[in-house]
């Protein structure tokens, strides 16, 4: 007990490995992220064709937006949104929502394409 109490606390240094802040994943309401990429003067590669839903990822360095296709029948990508636009979707989907967790989405207990019906429950973690 005694050798227990004194013993040095180690943190593992994973050979000075740092995040990489140029790989990014986000997601939600189209017009809302092309405003608030306007706001913060950040070039970016629309391809969003219109859609109301896309994603933004990194591309050498470079913001890209994608347009995703939200349909009724089966259930979206929902991760990297936050719990607004989650919320918005699934619920106009006709789709029950648990959440736990702050943060932007990182997990979801439907599987993305999977056919859906009203009521259905979806639990959805933040992180």
């Amino acid at each position: 007990k005694l050798y227990s109490m004194y013993v040095e606390n180690k943190n593992a240094n994973y050979a000075g490995v740092k995040k990489d802040s140029s790989s990014y994943f986000y997601s939600g309401y189209s017009k809302d992220i092309k405003n608030i990429l306007g706001k913060m003067n950040v070039a970016v590669q629309d391809s969003t064709l219109q859609k109301n839903w896309s994603i933004v990822y990194s591309n050498n360095y470079q913001p890209v937006m994608k347009g995703v296709e939200a349909k009724n029948k089966t259930m979206p990508n929902i991760k990297g949104m936050g719990l607004k636009d989650a919320l918005y979707l699934l619920e106009n989907m006709g789709l029950k929502v648990v959440v736990n967790g702050k943060g932007k989405i990182t997990g979801q207990s439907v599987l993305v394409g999977s056919q859906i019906a009203k009521g259905m429950v979806v639990y959805v973690e933040l992180g």
